[in-house]
């Protein structure tokens, strides 16, 4: 799970990155077009309009394909979010078939109640914690979710 997270962290800072590059050669391509561009005012208007529209024809594009990033990690999340809750589900099902085979497998004495009084208290505990702990990631993957969507 660990290594899914990092995997997307390290795709969200490359995202990050990227964007930063694009916005550097976009100001840098501005900057050469405006020093290109004041010596031309007089000759030709034409030329500058044609590299504006050029310059805004690849920043659609570039922004497309980002969006597109975006919308595939979003997807793949939201499996990740659905697998999880199956699994969850799976997990509490054969936990319970366990306990109930373990339980009721046996006959039961007095001795024997408090017993499984206590190993349904324990087990009820670890589920708890369990359930916890993959309610967190769940929270998690649903926020980071919402985070991309933002981005968008």
């Amino acid at each position: 799970m660990n290594n899914k997270y990092s995997v997307l962290l390290a795709a969200a800072r490359a995202a990050e990155e990227r964007n930063k590059k694009e916005k550097e050669d976009q100001k840098k391509r501005i900057n050469q077009i405006e020093s290109f561009s004041s010596p031309m005012k007089k000759k030709s208007t034409n030329f500058i309009g044609e590299e504006q529209v050029k310059l805004l024809g690849d920043k659609i594009g570039e922004l497309q394909l980002e969006k597109s990033k975006y919308l595939e990690d979003i997807e793949t999340l939201e499996k990740s979010v659905m697998l999880k809750e199956q699994e969850l589900q799976i997990w509490k099902s054969e936990t319970i078939n366990t306990y109930l085979k373990n339980v009721f497998g046996k006959s039961i004495g007095k001795k024997g109640v408090k017993e499984v009084i206590e190993q349904v208290q324990n087990v009820l505990q670890d589920v708890v914690t369990q359930n916890i702990h993959l309610q967190q990631e769940v929270d998690q993957l649903h926020s980071e979710i919402i985070q991309l969507k933002q981005k968008q």
